[in-house]
């Protein structure tokens, strides 16, 4: 599945919510191939991590986008984990700003975690309104944050 470079559109993004494909891994797939990966690794990667990791925890679409901050920055010297925590917070604020939490169970007005709710969800529209909101915003503020890194 390929999303372009970067740049995801809503309709890309409910097509790929339609196809199975959760909204971590919506996140992760355009950044494959910059940060030298096969989309299937990414696929793999985000895997448990849709919902909230299925629990309304931190919203996927956050945790993916954490995913890319580290694989792009890395670790090893202080200097990529001073940088690590600016984008984490960073990404953090603006994720916030647009959608008043990074908790999936707020952002989407349902516990996925209760049974039945992820149905409701789904009757609502919520999933193909919200979420894809969500998949789109993670996308342009990983764009503008990484722009020197990617």
């Amino acid at each position: 599945m390929t999303m372009g470079k970067h740049s995801i559109s809503r309709a890309e993004a409910i097509s790929s919510f339609e196809k199975g494909v959760n909204c971590c891994q919506t996140v992760l797939l355009p950044f494959a191939d910059k940060l030298g990966y096969e989309e299937e690794e990414f696929m793999d990667l985000g895997a448990c991590f849709g919902g909230g990791m299925g629990m309304g925890e931190t919203c996927g679409t956050v945790t993916g986008a954490m995913m890319v901050i580290g694989m792009a920055v890395g670790c090893e010297t202080q200097e990529q984990r001073d940088r690590l925590d600016e984008l984490k917070a960073e990404f953090q604020r603006r994720f916030r700003e647009r959608h008043q939490s990074t908790m999936c169970r707020d952002i989407l007005g349902f516990d996925v975690s209760i049974p039945g709710e992820s149905e409701k969800a789904v009757e609502s529209g919520a999933f193909f309104d919200i979420c894809p909101r969500c998949m789109e915003d993670s996308i342009d503020i990983l764009e503008e944050l990484l722009k020197d890194e990617l």
